[in-house]
């Protein structure tokens, strides 16, 4: 029996050995690192495309939302399967637990970007990607233009409160807006949407502030840049116009009046739908609107405009006419 008791206990042990082999723990599996995506907050939307100007520089962000410390990510930038740019963000401790890597591009002219941004994730964290594509655009357009230039453009003339229809094309009406645009920040009066015009719209700039944004809905006719501005209560301008007002021989009339006789239709003069606001002075349509003061005390507007103004001003709308 002595003899049969190690053989029982070697027995036991092989016995044992491949239960213990399965009992043996495992690697984690790698804990989900939650969803990575791509913002670029600078940039102006156009039909849900993120746009951006031949050369202006602009920011993408990847956000990851689950944190964790030790984690990175990869910006690749392509352009027709060229890289153009591969950088390594450290990703850092945002808002609310989540993540946030940024890196800054810059085009050099219109195409599209194509935007990868993988992480490499912390011992024990998922990595995870995201894409995206810019749209550049040359900061141009003139008579005959048309496409994604034109409609970011249009898009945001718009936005400043310039009168403009979003067709696409630089018609007559957005080369009237871009002349008054010009106007109201002083720029040359003639001439294409050039590269000036794209980079201040892209900073959200150029809009006619009221002089008297506690006229309620009233017009402005500042006669120093030839332009009127037709603005809602809270002083926001619903529509701004290309004007021509009185010549140094005929003047307009200065000061705050309201509108106190409207004639549809053309008079004996030409003037086309007249909103009278003081004797025989009027804002109207006219066939001959230059981009500076050529009329005869009157407040010209294009014929194309005048239906609109005229629609928009009711009797008792106030005017304020200043130099």
């Amino acid at each position: 029996m002595r003899r049969i008791a190690p053989l029982i206990g070697t027995a036991a042990i092989l016995v044992s050995t491949p239960g213990a082999a399965a009992k043996a723990p495992s690697r984690p599996a790698p804990s989900p690192a939650g969803k990575l995506t791509l913002s670029t907050p600078r940039l102006y939307r156009v039909g849900g495309r993120p746009i951006a100007l031949a050369r202006q520089a602009w920011q993408v962000v990847a956000t990851a939302s689950q944190f964790a410390p030790g984690q990175s990510v990869r910006f690749t930038f392509t352009r027709g399967g060229r890289v153009l740019k591969r950088v390594t963000v450290a990703l850092r401790a945002g808002r609310r637990g989540t993540g946030r890597a940024a890196t800054g591009f810059r085009l050099g002219g219109p195409g599209r970007v194509r935007i990868s941004a993988v992480r490499a994730g912390a011992a024990g964290q998922a990595g995870g990607s995201a894409h995206a594509r810019i749209d550049a655009i040359q900061p141009y357009a003139g008579f005959g233009s048309g496409g994604l230039r034109v409609r970011y453009l249009q898009r945001r003339l718009r936005g400043e409160g310039y009168a403009v229809h979003l067709s696409g094309h630089f018609d007559d009406q957005t080369g009237r807006a871009v002349i008054a645009y010009r106007k109201v920040n002083r720029m040359a009066r003639g001439g294409p949407a050039n590269g000036r015009v794209y980079r201040q719209l892209a900073r959200g700039r150029g809009s006619f502030h009221a002089k008297y944004p506690g006229h309620g809905r009233h017009m402005e006719a500042d006669l120093s840049r030839q332009v009127l501005g037709l603005f809602s209560a809270g002083g926001r301008p619903d529509r701004v116009y290309h004007i021509s007002s009185g010549k140094p021989s005929t003047p307009t009339i200065l000061g705050s009046y309201y509108v106190y006789l409207k004639t549809p239709g053309y008079n004996s003069l030409g003037m086309l739908d007249s909103n009278y606001f003081i004797d025989g002075y009027a804002v109207h349509g006219y066939h001959e609107v230059p981009t500076y003061a050529a009329s005869h005390g009157c407040i010209r507007a294009p014929i194309p405009d005048a239906g609109t103004i005229y629609g928009w001003a009711n009797y008792g709308t106030r005017i304020d006419v200043y130099p």
